[in-house]
């Protein structure tokens, strides 16, 4: 809740704004009178002000001024005043004031503002106001009929509790002072004459609850600087009536007494009134005087501290006193007997007593420094541990006190002692020592002595003095509420559930005094609760109940307390805290060591972030002082309650917190003579471990303020709101400032706005119409209660505009109820002409309402229908636009995860239900060539007879060549190459088989894409989509891969060609699948070593090396693909081009290429090679072998190979890439050893150099193996310059020298035999032994003029090279079916060769054959 400050001349309340006019008479903010009556004089629009002149008060005030605009009230006073705030025209704080004041001008103390009752303190006695004639008028009438009085808010509780059988409360609230305690007792007397309770009994429990008050008074009230008589206590009254409405008993609930009011008080205030009246009393008494042995005109530290004057002879308020104390007498007598009373004054006396002790520091004091004392608090004796300051306590009589009781004290202690039933010798022992006990193993415990220090010792009487009041103050209520509640009527033995009650809430107003503490803090937070719950139950009640009714009322915005209460609870709880930490004596005592500045310094710490922020709590305010001794930062805080800034001191908290006292103190009371005493000992406190008890003040507080609340929510509230007219309790005085603040602070001005803005009397319909039924004839029966209350406020002619009719209710404005009731009084009848137009003007109403309900259904009845077909539509719409939404989401999950999958339109197989139509956008990627060679599954026998015996089974081989666009075939024949064998002659053929002298016939087009078929060359190319990329399966040679360039990829199986048949399909395919349409597929291979399960259902692992739109990088995903179409990618990486040799900005000059992008010959690695980029990557099965991981190989030493080729002539690109396995066998003299070399990769450079790399497993992980990697001699090598364009590894040659038999996936790589081809067409064939290692097994061969062409030079000074005659060589490869066998694409001309490398002359065993 915002803070409200009343110290300013403006009003904190902003109200709507309205404009007046020069010469207008309104209400402006005054400092001293809250508002007075001015003049408008001008109007200053640019500084939204007016200019105004005081139209009365005080010369100085006479003058004009500037006001703000939203700070001017409207001025609407009459000489009448209202006894209800809500009638007045104007509502606001201004107008509201002035009714009050003028109200209480005219001994019209009572104004009712809605249901709520504001009550100005008068200060003197009202003739007639309270007497028995003005009680039984108020009996049976609603409040409103009759002017404001506590009689009719007591009355309306009466009858509710009867009718709805639910318990009822009046919260009496205001400040000090503002007569809460005697509006209690009014209502409460009231209570008591009314009820229905038997004579005999009703006048004993109105005796009791009569009597209870001055007793309560004298033990509770004390005289403040704000009232004679302000109650230092909460109070709670309840009085309970059984089911027919009696009185049958009564009880008191209490908490939070001010126990500190009784050793101390602050200036200009008194001590508790039970003890000034016992002294004027006891005067009158000597039995009393001689038993308590005080004097009654003495002056007494316990009384007089506050400058309060002792008691002088025949004074006016020593009778008046003396007086009080018979009456106090004479209601204990109801309660207990004359025993209980001694016993009771006795207590009293004694605490004057000790009062009177005081203490003197001993020659050990001075030896044993104050710091080094033990701090043990007047309501905590545990000892501290070493290390806080606290000597080593020792036991028996080695250890001296520190302090001894002064001989002027002697005789009140033992007066106090006497009085007490204890013995003195006893006190003065807990006085002067802390007995301490320390518990060991085996269940023994040790008592040791310490003595207490001169402040300690204080402390330590105060606390008995304070706790023994509160004690006794208990047990004289836990009396009264047995006698109230032990009547021997049967209505007091049923259940509780049948009984009711009526409880008065008197509790302490808000207090903001000069110095506040602890409990100032209490009061003021059970105040800031109460307008908390009054602005939750009746303000919003307000407003719920207007819109449950359907009642068109403007709602407001309310105040919150719950910030404040939340920052109260806080500082509760951390001084709960250091209460626990003080009876344990975890706190430091030394110079510099404050307990209660600790505390202090924590809420700073936590609660207030910023002092020069506003919030619920904040810093203090801190003044200058002339002697300095002001209070410091950390001596308190500031919290913003709902009436304003209350500036708190934290000095003394702790000690205030505990209500326990020590052990010792404990067992004195139990062990006293008299029965009083020994009953205010806590018996659990006696057996307690000294130093571990903490009963909380906070805590049970807060505890006893939410049990209030609960009941409270479970009652029916009435509020009685009492004002304190001026602050010197003058009759006849009104303060305007002062109270305006009091009536802002209190909520009274929200309440009056929803109050206006609504109707403040609400009737129910029902009750209504049995009240007035006789005010209609009985035609009107038949009318419903809503139907009937409104002919009777329109029969009356009652203003429209000051009623409306709810659901269930009727809305009066202020002051139609009264009209009502006189006419109910009156006992007038409407007469017949009135009567017959309401009926008309009802059967008007009805026939209107039945054909508003025929056009309202034909309408319903159209909208309807729309509506479902609107709703219809809109459903369809939705689940449509939902079905797209979710197949985009799924399409692209695919596409994250798997690739998308395939339309209707992509290549399938006849087998898998699909055709070869695939219509897609044109792709602009180029490949490198690249060259095949698998069995013709196609291939037959071609001889018969004695040739067949004669000559081997001839057999033909398939090449399949991918020029980057298209796939096409052709046979190789092995035995064209027997005849110049060095071994076997030529064979003879027949004329039949001249075809066999060619060794590369029937080259075909593959149409992969549409038909599978192999087609001649001549016919139509292959449609808009081609295709992109091309690779072999090595475990399978006979199944390929090609992806199109719109990213699909078909796997199949070559089924060989036959020269005679062109409508055979040639391929079978086995899986088809879309890759991700956000990538270009560049290169793809296969994985021979793929996961078992896989495996087992016939899928494949691809290697898919793809861009990655918008980066400067490319990405290998390994994709597993199933017969059917389903695929899935188990893992990516990412290749980013970002690094010296590879960079983006060289790839947009010179252009990319790929030149090999395939796996190793162990299948455990992937090499991607090309234009400036060579890099290598590990391919390894997850931990349970389900899929395959890529992880990047070591980088430092492949970087190395390729800047040394970068300084070389025309270096730094791989341009041809061979993988064999590892060579085991051993150099002469080399130890036989476990090589763990799992791959040998040949490396051909744009160069003309050749480096070879050995890879090995090493813990885990490939790595390459540098001592056996390196380059190749150079001696009669490559030229210079000249790229290596192909290197090709052979097959494992047969013992026969005819063509080897079998299918080429089990033919094996011979690792010790390799061909490298260089650009100008230079071919060498590499060999390896384990002497010399790679060397030229024979001289080159110049495939150039092998096919009858001759080299051209190069001129002079260009680089190396070949001339633009020569050959383009963009692929080779070696026979599977012959090893000796080259094959050889020359790109210029088109055109696929065969050459043998074991031919004496090679010229004569080349074939080519044109490739289209």
């Amino acid at each position: 809740m915002e803070p409200r400050f009343s110290d300013g001349p403006g009003t904190p309340i902003v109200h709507h704004r309205r404009h007046f006019e020069v010469g207008e008479c309104v209400w402006s903010p005054c400092a001293r009178l809250g508002f007075r009556r001015s003049t408008i004089m001008s109007v200053d629009a640019d500084r939204d002000a007016y200019f105004i002149a005081a139209a009365d008060g005080h010369a100085q005030e006479a003058g004009g001024e500037s006001v703000k605009c939203s700070d001017v009230r409207p001025y609407f006073f009459s000489d009448v005043t209202y006894q209800d705030n809500a009638e007045l025209a104007h509502l606001d704080e201004a107008n509201i004031l002035e009714n009050l004041k003028c109200r209480y001008r005219e001994d019209e103390i009572y104004t009712y503002t809605a249901n709520v009752l504001l009550a100005v303190n008068p200060y003197k006695s009202l003739s007639g106001l309270y007497s028995e004639e003005r009680m039984a008028m108020y009996r049976g009438k609603n409040p409103g009929t009759l002017p404001p009085h506590p009689y009719a808010t007591a009355d309306l509780a009466y009858r509710q509790l009867q009718k709805d059988r639910k318990n009822q409360a009046l919260v009496i609230s205001g400040e000090s002072g503002a007569g809460k305690t005697e509006t209690a007792k009014k209502t409460m007397h009231y209570l008591t004459s009314v009820s229905r309770t038997d004579a005999l009994q009703g006048n004993r429990i109105q005796d009791k609850i009569i009597n209870a008050n001055p007793i309560l008074e004298s033990f509770g009230n004390a005289t403040t600087v704000m009232n004679m008589n302000s109650s230092r206590f909460g109070k709670y009254n309840e009085m309970i009536f059984n089911p027919v409405g009696s009185l049958v008993g009564a009880g008191i609930k209490t908490f939070l007494l001010e126990s500190s009011r009784v050793v101390s008080q602050q200036q200009g205030e008194k001590n508790y009134h039970v003890f000034y009246e016992l002294l004027a009393g006891m005067d009158e008494d000597e039995e009393i005087i001689s038993r308590l042995l005080l004097d009654p005109y003495g002056s007494y530290k316990l009384l007089h501290s506050g400058g309060a004057e002792p008691l002088r002879e025949e004074s006016q308020e020593k009778k008046l006193l003396a007086q009080q104390f018979e009456s106090l007498k004479k209601a204990l007598s109801v309660f207990v007997d004359e025993d209980v009373q001694n016993d009771i004054w006795d207590v009293v006396g004694a605490l004057v007593h000790l009062g009177e002790v005081d203490f003197v520091e001993t020659g050990a004091a001075h030896v044993v420094g104050e710091g080094d004392a033990l701090d043990a608090s007047p309501s905590s004796t545990a000892s501290g541990p070493a290390g806080f300051g606290y000597p080593e306590a020792q036991q028996g009589p080695a250890q001296e006190p520190l302090v001894e009781v002064s001989s002027a004290a002697v005789e009140a202690l033992e007066n106090a002692a006497d009085l007490l039933g204890l013995p003195s010798v006893g006190i003065e022992r807990v006085l002067k020592w802390k007995e301490m006990r320390v518990k060991h193993q085996h269940g023994r415990t040790s008592f040791i002595k310490c003595p207490r220090t001169l402040s300690q010792a204080k402390q330590t009487l105060q606390c008995i003095i304070k706790i023994l009041y509160k004690r006794l103050f208990d047990k004289i209520v836990s009396k009264i509420n047995a006698v109230s509640n032990s009547q021997g009527s049967k209505d007091m033995h049923q259940s509780e559930s049948c009984n009711n009650s009526i409880g008065t809430l008197d509790i302490y107003g808000f207090e903001r005094l000069q110095s506040n503490s602890f409990e100032q803090l209490c009061i003021n937070l059970a105040n800031e609760r109460l307008q908390q719950f009054f602005v939750e139950e009746v303000l919003e009640a307000e407003q719920r109940m207007y819109a449950e009714e359907s009642l068109n009322v403007q709602a407001m915005s309310l105040p919150d307390s719950t910030p404040v209460v939340t920052g109260v609870h806080s500082i509760m709880k951390m001084l709960d805290e250091h209460s626990l930490r003080s009876v344990k004596n975890l706190c430091r005592s030394g110079p510099g060591d404050n307990k209660d500045t600790k505390f202090c310094e924590q809420i700073h710490r936590e609660l207030i972030k910023d002092p020069r922020q506003s919030g619920p709590i904040m810093a203090l305010k801190l003044k200058g002082t002339r002697s300095g001794n002001g209070p410091g930062l950390n001596d308190g805080f500031q919290i913003c309650h709902y009436a304003g800034p209350v500036s708190y001191s934290t000095k003394g908290w702790i000690d205030k917190n505990n209500d326990s006292l020590v052990p010792e103190i404990e067992a004195l009371l139990a062990e006293g003579s008299k029965g009083i005493v020994r009953d205010m000992a806590d018996h659990q406190g006696i057996a307690a471990v000294s130093g571990e008890r903490l009963q909380s003040v906070s805590s049970n507080y807060w505890n006893n303020l939410n049990d209030l609340l609960g009941t409270l929510k479970k009652c029916s509230v009435h509020y009685i709101r009492c004002f304190n007219p001026n602050q010197h309790r003058q009759a006849g005085v009104f303060d305007s400032r002062y109270v305006l603040d009091q009536v802002v602070q209190c909520g009274t001005v929200e309440l009056v706005k929803i109050m206006h803005n609504g109707y403040p009397h609400r009737c129910m319909l029902k009750d209504l119409r049995a009240r007035f039924s006789s005010l209609l004839p009985p035609a009107f029966d038949r009318y419903s209660n809503r139907d009937f209350l409104h002919a009777v406020l329109l029969a009356w002619d009652v203003d429209p505009t000051q009623w409306t009719l709810g659901t269930r209710r009727l809305f009066l404005k202020a002051g139609q109820l009264r009209v009502l009731e006189n006419l109910k009084d009156l006992g007038s009848q409407a007469s017949k002409e009135v009567i017959r137009s309401i009926c008309m003007r009802f059967a008007k109403k009805k026939v209107r309402a039945a054909s508003i309900a025929i056009v309202a259904l034909s309408y319903l009845r159209r909208k309807t229908r729309m509506w479902k077909l609107d709703r219809n539509l809109k459903s369809f719409v939705k689940v449509v636009r939902n079905y797209v939404r979710i197949h985009r989401w799924l399409r692209k999950a695919r596409s994250s995860l798997y690739g998308l999958p395939l339309d209707d339109r992509c290549i399938a197989a006849n087998q898998l239900g699909l055709n070869f139509a695939l219509k897609c956008l044109d792709a602009k990627w180029t490949v490198a060539a690249k060259l095949f060679v698998t069995s013709n599954p196609a291939d037959v026998p071609k001889y018969s007879g004695r040739l067949a015996k004669e000559v081997p089974n001839p057999q033909t081989e398939s090449v399949l060549y991918f020029d980057g666009s298209a796939v096409k075939c052709a046979t190789l024949n092995g035995n064209a190459f027997l005849r110049h064998s060095g071994s076997s002659p030529m064979p003879v053929f027949s004329a039949l088989d001249t075809d066999a002298m060619f060794g590369l016939e029937d080259v075909r087009r593959v149409d992969v894409l549409e038909s599978g078929k192999a087609l001649p060359l001549r016919t139509a190319g292959p449609g808009p989509e081609k295709i992109a990329c091309m690779c072999q399966n090595p475990a399978d040679r006979q199944v390929f891969a090609t992806s199109s360039t719109q990213n699909t990829i078909v796997v199949w199986k070559w089924l060989g060609t036959k020269s005679d048949d062109f409508e055979k399909c040639v391929l079978k395919p086995e899986v088809a699948l879309e890759f991700r349409r956000s990538r270009q597929i560049i290169q793809m291979c296969f994985l021979p070593k793929v996961p078992r399960t896989v495996a087992e259902d016939g899928g494949y692992c691809l290697a898919v090396l793809s861009t990655v739109q918008g980066k400067h990088a490319l990405q290998i995903c390994i994709v597993t693909c199933f017969p059917g179409g389903y695929h899935r990618i188990d893992c990516t990486n990412m290749v980013y081009l970002n690094s010296k040799f590879d960079n983006f900005d060289y790839i947009n000059q010179n252009g990319f290429h790929i030149s090999h992008f395939d796996v190793s010959h162990s299948g455990s690695m992937l090499i991607l090679a090309g234009k400036r980029l060579l890099r290598f990557f590990e391919l390894r099965l997850d931990a349970v072998g389900k899929t395959l991981q890529l992880n990047t190989i070591e980088r430092e030493d492949t970087d190395s190979l390729m800047q040394s080729d970068l300084d070389r002539q025309g270096g730094g690109d791989v341009s041809s890439v061979c993988a064999m396995p590892p060579i085991y066998g051993l150099a002469p003299g080399e130890t036989p050893r476990h090589y763990n070399w799992t791959d040998w990769v040949v490396l051909g450079w744009s160069s003309g150099e050749l480096n070879g790399l050995l890879f090995e497993d090493k813990q885990g992980s490939i790595a390459l193996v540098t001592k056996q990697s390196g380059r190749f001699k150079r001696g009669n090598s490559h030229t210079k310059g000249v790229p290596i364009r192909s290197i090709a590894s052979t097959f494992e040659p047969t013992a026969s020298p005819s063509c080897q038999s079998g299918h080429v996936s089990g033919m094996t790589i011979n690792p010790k035999v390799l061909i490298t081809l260089g650009d100008d067409g230079k071919m060498l064939t590499w060999c390896y032994t384990p002497q010399s290692g790679w060397e030229l097994s024979q001289s080159e061969m110049n495939v150039r003029q092998a096919i009858g062409g001759t080299p051209t030079p190069m001129r002079s000074g260009a680089a190396a090279g070949v001339q633009k005659d020569s050959l383009n060589v963009v692929a080779a490869h070696s026979s599977a079916l012959v090893p000796s066998v080259v094959l050889i694409v020359d790109e210029k001309k088109r055109r696929l060769l065969s050459m043998n490398r074991d031919s004496v002359d090679p010229s004569a065993d080349c074939f080519h054959c044109p490739l289209g």
